[in-house]
């Protein structure tokens, strides 16, 4: 009877997957950052192509300058989603609450100039994280209802109030749910 003992040392394995874990994130990090610079580059396109319209009188101006500042909107708020994803430590979920408020508070500028008195309430719950496939379509829908709102919802009025309520929901407290 005897005793066989085996000793490996692993420690050059392990540096290799912490090398390989510190490429990818960084790998990641540069693809956001990369989306994001294109998105802006379409943005300033869109911006001086609609420069081309602004003095001509043939044309309707609201309706072409409009779709072109919608269109620069909805690119701005894709490009909001992927610097946030570069700026937080999570790469494949996006803090939701601090999208919305960045988004909002972004819109409201763009917007404002003929709304003297319309404020912006934000109930918004701390740390939620979503998917990019949720986190895309979601920002598009929160971009539309706040642009619409500051466009159409006080053209009579001087003041009013836009609300933005989010928070969690459901049994087990998340809002995503992968099956």
């Amino acid at each position: 009877m005897g005793t066989l003992n085996l000793h490996t040392d692993i420690t050059k394995r392990k540096e290799v997957e912490e090398a390989l874990r510190n490429f990818e994130i960084a790998r990641k990090k540069e693809i956001h950052h990369r989306i994001k610079n294109n998105l802006q580059v379409i943005s300033s396109l869109l911006d001086l192509q609609a420069e081309k319209f602004r003095n001509r009188k043939i044309i309707n101006e609201s309706e072409v300058l409009e779709a072109f500042r919608e269109s620069q909107d909805r690119v701005k708020s894709m490009a909001l989603i992927h610097e946030e994803l570069y700026k937080g430590e999570e790469l494949d979920k996006l803090n939701f609450s601090l999208y919305i408020k960045e988004l909002a508070d972004a819109l409201f500028v763009t917007y404002k100039i003929g709304n003297a008195d319309v404020s912006l309430n934000m109930d918004l719950e701390e740390n939620i994280l979503l998917d990019m496939d949720t986190a895309i379509p979601l920002g598009i829908i929160v971009n539309e209802l706040v642009s619409n709102s500051l466009k159409y919802a006080f053209p009579d009025r001087e003041n009013g109030e836009i609300q933005i309520k989010f928070h969690k929901n459901g049994e087990n407290g998340s809002i995503i749910e992968k099956k």
